[in-house]
């Protein structure tokens, strides 16, 4: 009998801890730093952009970096795309009545090679965007990555991923 009041008040706390964290999730903000505005040297606020935190940045190597983000960025979608494909041919075929363990491989495999086409792809990128820059710009582009903190990026990720 006292059991299971205790396992029943253990079920009840439980129940309230888990909805009072649901609410206190529901409320948090939304901080996207790719919406955020900087200030310039006359007081005026304007949209972020992808080179904003890289020093002394030139209207030349903005455009130029502008333009590989964004063939990079058509690159990726195409990739991301083609993984979004992959992940539902294998969900579909590891759930059906007859699986097809050599199928899998085959898209397990394809999904490591678009993974590594991938890292490629960004690491290729990065050092076109360090070719354009000064060697001070380059040292703080390394520390520091074309939008900011490391943490931040990283931040950005997991919302991204939730």
């Amino acid at each position: 009998m006292k059991t299971s009041r205790i396992i029943s008040a253990l079920f009840i706390a439980g129940l309230v801890l888990m909805i009072s964290s649901m609410d206190a999730n529901a409320q948090r903000g939304k901080s996207n730093a790719r919406n955020a505005t900087i200030e310039d040297a006359s007081g005026t606020f304007e949209p972020r952009d992808f080179c904003s935190n890289i020093p002394n940045i030139t209207e030349e190597q903005r455009a130029k970096i502008n333009e590989l983000r964004t063939s990079h960025l058509k690159e990726a979608t195409q990739h991301r795309n083609k993984m979004d494909e992959l992940r539902a041919r294998k969900r579909t075929l590891m759930s059906g009545e007859r699986v097809d363990l050599k199928e899998i491989d085959k898209i397990i495999d394809e999904m490591s090679a678009l993974q590594n086409a991938q890292m490629k792809s960004r690491a290729r990128h990065h050092q076109e965007i360090r070719n354009l820059l000064t060697e001070e710009q380059r040292v703080f582009f390394d520390a520091r990555g074309p939008k900011g903190d490391r943490k931040m990026m990283k931040k950005d990720q997991r919302r991204m991923h939730r």
